[in-house]
């Protein structure tokens, strides 16, 4: 089975499709960037422009022709701080699963902090129960996590 994951950020969207890989973990197939700038003008007026929901149209619609031309059967859409903070995400969240058929899901800014962590820690072979610290900076927000090391699978 093939995962697609794509992360919509403030100013990108990135796509990693994705495959369970031998004895666990993942195995990256293909990876996307798109620069949309979702959160252009959003903390002056609250809301996403019209010019950015098209851009995030155009790079999600490349996205998953991509990730479905790669074999990706499982698709999953996140939003983080842009999505967020706008007045207009209700637009936003029916825009993606109207004209591009993906559901879209806004994340708190505790679950954007929790999958960055599990991110960047998962397969730390080396010391896993040593406490890490992870520092995301975002377009729009920025992220300090401390904890264990998510473990590596068996």
């Amino acid at each position: 089975m093939r995962i697609a994951a794509i992360d919509v950020g403030t100013n990108t969207s990135h796509l990693l499709v994705a495959e369970a890989a031998p004895g666990g973990g993942l195995r990256p197939v293909a990876d996307d960037q798109r620069f949309v700038r979702l959160g252009e003008g959003v903390d002056k007026t609250r809301r996403i422009t019209e010019a950015a929901l098209e851009r995030l149209r155009a790079a999600l619609t490349a996205q998953r022709d991509l990730a479905r031309a790669c074999g990706a059967d499982v698709f999953t859409v996140g939003g983080t701080s842009a999505s967020r903070d706008a007045q207009n995400r209700d637009d936003l969240v029916e825009m993606v699963r109207r004209e591009v058929g993906l559901d879209y899901e806004i994340l708190s800014g505790d679950e954007e902090a929790l999958w960055t962590f599990l991110g960047a820690t998962s397969g730390a072979a080396e010391a896993p129960d040593e406490e890490r610290i992870v520092i995301d900076i975002g377009g729009g927000s920025t992220e300090i996590i401390a904890g264990r090391a998510a473990p590596t699978p068996a």
